[in-house]
């Protein structure tokens, strides 16, 4: 076997030889991968081959291909063997599928099975001895196995880094190759640009199948940002829109739900742009500063309540003023009142002391609008605690913007 870092060109045949390093340098592995597959091996000792037959010499990919050979292939040097052969960007072919079966029963195999691993939606091919699984659910398998697996860790990982690395090239337009299990930012893994984005596709994707989301409002088939930009910046956002914006012309007319990963933590918000219509502006404002207070303190217990795992968490208003050099300038800020808003209560809450000419400033300057101005009401949840790297985050998140569905409603009218 060739080094794990000895890849190929094509990105579909540097993940299958990443999956057959690692399972032919740890046997136990191997033998739990092919439990995963549905099909145990009768024989004793088993061989993993690339792109050639059992007792062949190595052949280049082209080669391989005119002869019908499968990506990997796992047997006991017996009659026993599984074929694997995996996609990402081009489908799923019966006849080469046949092809390789071909191949192993000419070669004296009769007690086999192919295995087909593609994106999940790719449609699967009917045919007696396929078993089709996908690399999303590959890739929770070897996060399964990392606890007693260093080669499964390696392997997970190096699909993450295939799937950043694909993304940011244009080689996966559709489809992902792994799933969220949390935010992976710490003082041991610092943030970067291009992990951030792939966890932030992914997240999202999470969030838009949330039935309680569907429930607040959450539009699941409204596009986002129609590019994740921010390379150079510490931080990369993107929305989620709610249904009442369907068919607007302009995101920023209504309220929508914003997520951000930063380089120190993950930002929530319900954001209410500056485009909105003025019958909404005139809804958040209510009946002056204090029916104002009211809403967001009743919002921030609320959210507290959502938050209350994560120690560092805080419910947050977030009001920024910007302008713009062009169209395609990510702005440039010109004021941000950034506060927590336990701060706006009746009493302390803990250490957060009362100074409630936060949300004063935020009502005056919504009513007397002259610029360009956002508020976003959520929370920030700092990286660091042990619950945000797990999959519990999807439930996290929603259940931050789920918490501001009373401050929702009054903006749009529905009280």
């Amino acid at each position: 076997m060739r080094n794990v870092f000895d890849q190929y060109s094509e990105p579909e045949n540097k993940l299958t030889h990443a999956l057959a390093c690692a399972l032919d340098q740890d046997r136990a592995l191997l033998r739990e991968f092919l439990r995963w597959v549905g099909w145990t091996p009768v024989g004793g000792k088993l061989v993993v081959l690339e792109q050639r037959v059992p007792g062949q010499a190595l052949v280049d990919l082209e080669e391989g291909e005119r002869r019908g050979l499968p990506d990997m292939w796992v047997h006991d040097e017996g009659a026993w063997s599984l074929l694997v052969e995996s996609k990402v960007s081009s489908p799923l072919e019966a006849d080469q599928l046949r092809r390789h079966i071909s191949t192993a029963r000419r070669n004296g195999f009769e007690d086999l099975r192919l295995l087909a691993l593609t994106l999940e939606g790719q449609q699967p091919v009917k045919m007696e001895g396929v078993i089709h699984r996908t690399w999303p659910e590959l890739y929770v398998w070897a996060q399964q196995q990392s606890s007693s697996s260093a080669w499964a860790a390696t392997l997970a990982e190096y699909m993450e880094i295939a799937e950043a690395r694909m993304s940011s090239d244009g080689y996966l337009k559709e489809g992902k190759l792994t799933r969220f299990h949390g935010i992976p930012f710490n003082a041991e893994n610092p943030y970067t640009y291009r992990e951030a984005k792939r966890v932030l596709g992914l997240l999202t994707d999470e969030l838009r199948e949330h039935e309680g989301l569907r429930r607040l409002g959450m539009d699941p088939t409204g596009k986002g940002r129609s590019a994740i930009t921010g390379r150079n910046l510490l931080a990369v956002w993107d929305y989620i829109p709610l249904r009442v914006a369907r068919g607007a012309g302009l995101h920023t007319s209504y309220p929508h739900l914003t997520l951000g990963i930063h380089q120190d933590r993950l930002e929530v918000m319900v954001t209410v742009p500056n485009g909105i219509q003025t019958k909404l502006r005139r809804n958040l404002l209510g009946d002056g500063v204090e029916d104002l207070r009211q809403l967001l303190v009743a919002t921030s217990d609320e959210i507290e309540r959502a938050v209350a795992t994560i120690e560092r968490a805080s419910p947050r208003a977030l009001l920024q003023q910007r302008h713009y050099l062009s169209q395609r300038s990510a702005g440039t800020i010109d004021s941000r009142l950034d506060f927590d808003l336990r701060t706006a209560s009746d009493e302390p809450r803990g250490k957060v002391k009362i100074q409630h000419q936060w949300i004063e400033a935020v009502h005056g300057a919504l009513s007397e609008r002259r610029s360009n101005l956002q508020l976003g009401i959520g929370a920030n949840l700092p990286y660091g605690d042990p619950g945000l790297n797990t999959p519990a985050v999807v439930e996290l998140v929603a259940g931050v913007w789920m918490a501001c569905g009373s401050f929702l409603s009054r903006l749009l009218g529905r009280e």
